[in-house]
């Protein structure tokens, strides 16, 4: 007699899938929230789900007491959300690798990310008996901010995370997918107007490039975090970050010695403040600036005329064509001086000497054309 069986039916789980899955979730809900308001709580729980995974799997490493605490009868928790986001931002839990980056959260994430989990999910979660009117006008731009969080713990900290390469496009599909439907949405739109409105439409230009063309910046080399750090930074701290995107932009071309060439350019500017013309501007900040302008150019104009500036040529011009400019100084800030001095002098006792002309020049720079001069 035949006994009847039940074949197993296995839901396999790890912390990876559990987050991928999250965002999947999320994604399918931001599609909904168009023409379904009460989608807008699911985004909300998915996000936070999302988020919580792949900050576990990005401070995990392979070890996973990262990611335990003990109570004092030795039982073992998983750490709690705010300290998963705590690890992550510090450097020493995150240094894994030699590419290892720790997550750096900017003042508008950090708050979309405690509004995220204080104000909704908390409140979604442990829904207290009540008639609440929640405005949503917000939630589109906090999708962003917490998408783009995601996106670097998932795929940018260098460290050991165990997805595959499916996967990995997957997530960066989602991710720029999601966030360019978010950006659609009449909810973000009726935002940014009233906000463009309230000041006037004049929104910091270089916040309104990184803004419209953020998703481009990690095909010239770095990240989106990257550029919204420099471009949320004072002057003097973008002086700092500066050299260091410019680094990683140039690394990937084999091209990470041209780097000394902006240190020296800095290192000139700063050292000639004093004898420099009152009202010089920074040329190495000003480089990289100039840099996101034309992924602007190339992207908003060029292209729909089929016109594409060559990415490594950009990188080379955009970057580097100040690159001459201790010599500028040396003839127009230094010598100049001494020039003048002269003559003024004969002027002072009219002589007939020719006025003196300060002249600086790299002898030979001529020839370093393989003698190609058309």
């Amino acid at each position: 007699m035949n006994k009847s069986t039940i074949k197993p039916a296995i839901l396999k789980m790890t912390e990876e899938l559990n987050a991928i899955d999250y965002l999947e979730k999320a994604y399918l809900f931001i599609q909904q929230a168009k023409n379904d308001k009460m989608a807008w709580k699911w985004v909300v729980l998915s996000l936070h789900g999302a988020l919580y995974g792949f900050a576990i799997c990005a401070c995990k490493g392979t070890n996973n007491l990262n990611i335990v605490r003990r109570t004092k009868t030795g039982k073992e928790f998983l750490i709690g959300f705010d300290k998963a986001l705590e690890k992550c931002q510090n450097p020493e839990c995150m240094t894994m690798t030699v590419s290892s980056q720790p997550l750096q959260l900017t003042q508008n994430q950090k708050k979309s990310v405690e509004y995220l989990k204080d104000k909704l999910r908390n409140m979604f979660i442990h829904y207290k008996p009540m008639h609440n009117n929640i405005e949503l006008h917000g939630l589109p731009q906090i999708s962003i901010d917490i998408l783009n969080i995601i996106k670097f713990l998932a795929l940018e900290t260098g460290n050991y995370v165990n997805i595959d390469q499916k996967q990995y496009d997957r997530i960066g599909q989602i991710i720029e997918q999601g966030k360019t439907l978010l950006e659609q949405h009449s909810l973000y739109k009726e935002t940014n107007d009233f906000l463009n409105n309230q000041n006037g439409g004049n929104m910091n230009i270089n916040s309104k490039i990184y803004d419209k063309f953020k998703c481009q910046f990690t095909e010239f080399g770095y990240t989106q975090q990257d550029a919204n750090k420099f471009i949320n930074s004072s002057f003097n701290e973008r002086l700092i970050i500066a050299p260091n995107i410019i680094e990683k932009i140039m690394s990937k071309h084999g091209k990470k010695t041209l780097l000394k060439e902006t240190a020296e350019l800095l290192r000139i500017e700063q050292g000639t403040k004093d004898i420099a013309e009152p009202h010089q501007r920074d040329h190495v900040v000003h480089a990289l600036l100039s840099f996101m302008l034309g992924i602007y150019l190339n992207q908003s104009f060029l292209t729909k005329h089929n016109v594409m500036a060559d990415r490594f040529q950009w990188k080379i011009a955009g970057l580097f064509h100040d690159i001459g400019y201790p010599i500028e100084i040396a003839n127009d800030r230094i010598l100049k001086k001494y020039s003048d001095n002269i003559n003024r002098i004969l002027k002072k006792y009219g002589t007939d000497s020719p006025m003196t002309l300060p002249q600086t020049k790299i002898v030979n720079l001529e020839l370093l054309n393989q003698k190609k001069m058309d």
